[in-house]
């Protein structure tokens, strides 16, 4: 069952970490090693939209109080509880059994895209950061507990249709950085999940190649797992400013890239 606690998970780690610094050992590292949303191998909050914001949530709550968080796993495959039947059962994995990446997944490749160097940002559920030549990323999420009430269970209260509904506007302004046109690219978890579309198939069963053909055009290769609206901005030398605004949905995780076109063999970089 999902915690109703907002601080769960990173709580513990800064418990720990506060015990430690008390102890005969203050340098002592801490590892955590397995972490999730949930504790059973079939939670179809494991394949929901809401995981990606779930896990920024809890990255970013912990901070630098742990020297690595692993989140518990990389693949459905789990022989503990025995084989699985469907394409998403609601098992641990960032990937499931046929290669599709779940919602999950891109909570990480959207952290692997951020620049080397962190930048000053208002927002707490945010990282805005910087790369080597100069292009700009800015991660940004919205993890609201959809839980409606401890007695409902996790395997009832996922397992239906959760669309993403419209929230309100989020306007990012960057400051500082040289006028010139840029290319602006939005990348967005799907607001509908993997385990929403497979139910509304009515897959019962692994089918592999019918899956891949269901999902909607403008995600990325086979696993459809995120989308991408791309523009281009010309930044007002005068104020240095680009403000960019889209609608955010309910429990997303989105990452905003800007970076400078130029002149080259291409006409940018």
């Amino acid at each position: 069952m999902l915690s109703q606690n907002p601080h769960a998970i990173y709580a513990e780690m800064i418990d720990s970490r506060n015990k430690i610094k008390n102890s005969a050992m203050p340098n002592l590292e801490l590892h955590f090693t397995e972490w999730s949303a949930s504790y059973t191998p079939n939670d179809p909050i494991h394949d929901s939209y809401h995981s990606a914001a779930f896990i920024l949530d809890k990255i970013k709550g912990a901070g630098t109080t742990v020297n690595s968080m692993s989140y518990w796993v990389f693949s459905d495959i789990f022989e503990e509880a025995g084989p699985r039947f469907s394409p998403f059962h609601g098992g641990f994995g960032l990937v499931n059994y046929e290669g599709i990446n779940k919602p999950a997944f891109y909570a990480y490749q959207f952290l692997n895209r951020l620049g080397e160097t962190e930048l000053e940002s208002s927002d707490t559920a945010s990282w805005v950061c910087r790369d080597k030549s100069g292009g700009v990323q800015a991660l940004v999420w919205d993890f609201s507990l959809p839980h409606p009430a401890p007695s409902v269970n996790n395997q009832v209260f996922y397992k239906r249709d959760l669309p993403s509904h419209p929230k309100s506007k989020v306007t990012l302004a960057l400051s500082g950085i040289p006028s010139g046109q840029y290319s602006m690219a939005v990348y967005r978890v799907a607001g509908q999940s993997v385990v929403n579309v497979e139910l509304s198939a009515g897959f019962t069963a692994i089918q592999t190649k019918p899956l891949l053909h269901i999902f909607p055009d403008g995600c990325e290769a086979k696993t459809k797992g995120s989308e991408c609206v791309s523009e281009q901005r010309q930044v007002n030398p005068n104020s240095g400013r680009v403000p960019f605004c889209w609608h955010f949905p309910a429990a997303p995780c989105q990452l905003l890239a800007a970076n400078a076109v130029r002149s080259g063999a291409n006409g940018r970089d």
